[in-house]
């Protein structure tokens, strides 16, 4: 077969394609149509909701990164719907509830790190309902949480409002439960709520404290007025000091017969210096013993 038959052959294909196609297409066209049609917006479908979900993704995180209230996580845990996120947030929103819940009642206001932004808790919430608001953010993580980091994390919150409450045996409960849930999983976890509920015995005890003494009256001093009357120290500073003379004198008499007064020294030993008025002073004990046995 020469080329120019095969040429024809081609041809003669060719035509008879279309030809068939033409037929095929009045058959089967739109049924392809609307194939085509669905793969295409499953496919457009697809990568809508896949862009959708990695939004919400990351704003949910990024919600939860710039929280810094309990209000807010609160608000983060309500308004996103990824397991993660609200676990995390209920957490840090108990621990900031319970927080405020444990603080005295004299105790300072807690600041945020940056005074501009808002404190932790509103400084008008009692502890009590604080406590509550606790209460509720932990039984939240124990529903939603299947990882055994929260749900033992939960368990050590709880364990902590009961101990607020004064439930001492509804905090040892927790307690237990956590320790058994972290088991080797969680050693750091689990000694901690061991420790903790090691201490509840003494935790329980209630601390007394020494009563306050009453004001007793101030008696009354002679010369010094009565208990009603003020207390004055300068009465007691109002009298002379005696000034003992480093330096005794000695009387003697002049050419004239006046009598003159003459210093008496004294040495080391507290006898005069001078010999004179040493022969006139009486002996000492010692001095008297020489001269006996002289």
């Amino acid at each position: 077969m020469d080329s120019q038959e095969r040429h024809d052959l081609k041809e003669n294909d060719l035509a008879e394609f279309f030809q068939n196609f033409g037929e095929w297409w009045a058959k089967w066209g739109n049924t392809v149509l609307i194939v085509f049609v669905l793969v295409a917006g499953s496919f457009a479908a697809y990568r809508l909701v896949s862009y959708r979900s990695e939004m919400r993704h990351e704003t949910a995180w990024g919600e939860l990164a710039a929280a810094t209230t309990a209000a807010q996580y609160m608000d983060v845990a309500a308004s996103h719907e990824q397991p993660a996120v609200q676990v995390l947030a209920y957490l840090r929103g108990g621990d900031l509830y319970l927080a405020h819940a444990r603080l005295p009642a004299d105790a300072p206001t807690p600041r945020s790190r940056n005074e501009e932004l808002p404190p932790p808790v509103d400084v008008e919430m009692p502890a009590e309902e604080a406590a509550q608001r606790a209460e509720q953010a932990y039984g939240r993580v124990m529903e939603l949480a299947d990882e055994p980091t929260f749900r033992v994390n939960a368990l050590l919150g709880l364990a902590a409002v009961a101990e607020t409450h004064q439930a001492w045996d509804e905090a040892a409960e927790h307690y237990d439960a956590a320790a058994e849930l972290a088991g080797d999983v969680l050693p750091g976890l689990a000694r901690t709520a061991r420790q903790r509920r090691e201490l509840l015995p003494a935790i329980r005890q209630p601390v007394v404290f020494a009563p306050a003494r009453s004001a007793s009256p101030m008696p009354a001093l002679p010369g010094l007025g009565g208990a009603s009357d003020p207390f004055d120290i300068s009465e007691l500073l109002d009298f002379e000091t005696p000034i003992t003379p480093r330096a005794t004198p000695a009387a003697s008499e002049s050419s004239e017969g006046e009598p003159v007064e003459v210093e008496q020294r004294l040495d080391e030993t507290g006898m005069p210096t001078d010999p004179a008025t040493r022969s006139s002073t009486p002996p000492t004990p010692a001095e008297d013993a020489d001269g006996g046995a002289d």
